[in-house]
């Protein structure tokens, strides 16, 4: 089973929650597509992601979809803390962590800017990972 493991200061675990480096790309039924008719596949975009346990869908940065010229093919049901009917665009998306590639049919489209994050791993991924949170180590280990 793979691991990706980092360390993260105490203080930035408590403001900023545990981020990793990953890259978002274009799906694969999509690069199939472009190959296909010759057109160029977009490069995938690496940047931080945040690992939140609380989310119980990933999402991608609006920007970060655009730039890749994705588009919308669902609209999400979602309960936030301040909006318990919500609802926002659905794409398609890949997830590329170091060693490890998951597509994913739909992931929330969110301005996350706010994060300073191109994504949030939600539990639709960790429900397949193991994560620990070790605090007081400094240490954040996600294994899949």
């Amino acid at each position: 089973m793979p691991r990706y493991e980092w360390e993260v200061p105490p203080e930035e675990l408590r403001e900023r929650g545990p981020l990793c480096n990953i890259e978002i790309s274009v799906p694969q039924v999509m690069i199939d597509l472009l190959a296909e008719s010759d057109q160029p596949i977009p490069d995938s975009i690496p940047g931080p992601a945040l690992i939140d346990t609380g989310a119980s869908i990933s999402a991608v940065d609006m920007a970060v979809l655009e730039a890749l010229q994705i588009n919308q093919v669902d609209v999400i049901e979602l309960a936030t803390p301040s909006n318990p009917q919500a609802i926002g665009p659905g794409f398609p998306a890949r997830f590329i962590f170091r060693d490890k590639v998951i597509e994913l049919s739909i992931v929330l489209g969110a301005d996350l800017r706010p994060f300073n994050a191109i994504a949030i791993i939600g539990r639709d991924i960790l429900s397949n990972c193991l994560l620990i949170y070790f605090g007081t180590r400094e240490r954040v280990l996600l294994s899949y």
